[in-house]
């Protein structure tokens, strides 16, 4: 399958989805087929470090000149595409399940747009959706993400703990500014929160 550019889709096809779908439906709908173009192609966007892709065993091919924003990419051994909950992003995925190369993609006609990264710090699908459940241990208000990394197959989620409205912060504090705790979350390839720690940060703990 090849990736529709859409920027070139005739007017009276801009009106019919519209008048089918309207303004919202007709431009979600053309988001999700975009995803699904890029999860079933076999192109990257031209706009992102390719040094960095052929270090990880990528061959790219060149620029599509009918389409410069992508060029033909071939993956590594068992290496695959995933899509994701949100439509402007896919993933490419090593052997292990570890999602190593984000796709943003915007499929919409009026601003198109397309890039890619190599994640630093590669986790599961199942590792970022356990972020939902994080949020529950970590609300908003009270703690503030502080940064990520990986120990070995897992997935640490690290948060740093905030002077709020119940706690009044010492002199020279703002409110909602850092108060020194520390909340980390350790969730393994499947999903499972495996650790959950709170203590108080001290320098040589300082890890993000």
């Amino acid at each position: 399958m090849g990736i529709e550019n859409t920027s070139q889709r005739p007017a009276g096809h801009h009106l019919l989805g519209l008048g089918l779908s309207g303004v919202s439906g007709y431009i979600e709908g053309m988001e999700a087929a975009g995803q699904t173009h890029v999860v079933n192609s076999d192109r990257i966007p031209a706009d992102g470090p390719s040094e960095a892709l052929e270090a990880l065993g990528f061959k790219l091919g060149e620029v599509d000149a009918a389409d410069p924003m992508f060029r033909a990419c071939e993956l590594p051994e068992g290496w695959r595409r995933e899509g994701s909950s949100h439509s402007m992003w896919s993933y490419i995925v090593d052997a292990e399940g570890y999602r190593r190369v984000a796709i943003f993609y915007k499929a919409a006609f009026y601003d198109r747009s397309a890039h890619f990264r190599v994640e630093k710090t590669p986790s599961t699908r199942q590792q970022s959706d356990a972020y939902n459940e994080i949020g529950k241990l970590a609300p908003h208000g009270t703690w503030r993400q502080g940064g990520h990394r990986r120990e070995g197959p897992n997935y640490v989620y690290v948060f740093n703990g905030l002077y709020g409205d119940s706690q009044t912060p010492p002199p020279g504090n703002a409110a909602y500014s850092d108060n020194g705790r520390r909340l980390e979350v350790e969730v393994a390839p499947d999903g499972l929160i495996v650790d959950q720690r709170e203590f108080t940060a001290e320098p040589e703990r300082d890890l993000w």
